[in-house]
């Protein structure tokens, strides 16, 4: 029966860790210093061909794939997450997994419409019954309740612009999906 040094494992693991990682440093088609570098304030991506992509926008990480825009918003372009090396100054998300899920365009769609119908009417609504509620509460209002009405219209302008643009980046995100193309670095 042999017995097995423990140093002697241990030496010969670390002797082909070591040789295995030498090899992958050696090898130019592998050499991360050679690969172009970000600065400070750009936001992109660095593919393993080498390839230094700054989009204009990023839109959303969705089936292992990263959708975004290069130039104009309309362009919509992909990359697998396996092509891509690294990334700086993105929030790429949670993957959204459009792929599994079914009727995604036309939830985001209804909502948007839900949106731009309703929310004007939300606003509106609101705004009168913060200065039905606060002409009910104080009686002498000096203004009669007219500042009140436009402080409530501001508030809810406000928060309407807030969630209409939550809805158009929605609906982007889902074009983005349903028309990219993949990116082929030049």
């Amino acid at each position: 029966m042999l017995k097995f040094d423990s140093l002697l494992v241990n030496s010969i693991f670390w002797f082909f860790i070591s040789s295995v990682s030498l090899a992958q440093q050696n090898n130019p088609n592998h050499n991360v210093d050679t690969f172009p570098k970000f600065q400070s304030d750009e936001a992109g991506f660095i593919t393993k061909t080498g390839c230094k992509i700054i989009p204009s926008a990023y839109y959303c990480l969705s089936d292992g794939r990263y959708y975004f825009a290069v130039g104009a918003k309309k362009n919509f372009l992909y990359l697998d997450t396996a092509e891509v090396l690294s990334y700086q100054n993105l929030d790429l998300g949670k993957d959204h997994r459009f792929a599994q899920k079914k009727g995604v365009g036309f939830g985001r769609r209804l909502w948007l419409g839900t949106v731009l119908v309703g929310g004007p009417i939300m606003v509106a609504l609101g705004a009168g019954g913060l200065t039905y509620v606060a002409v009910e509460v104080a009686d002498n209002l000096p203004q009669g309740g007219g500042g009140i009405f436009i402080g409530g219209l501001a508030l809810g302008t406000t928060i309407f612009f807030v969630v209409l643009n939550s809805a158009i980046f929605n609906v982007r995100e889902h074009n983005a999906y349903k028309k990219a193309v993949h990116y082929m670095c030049l």
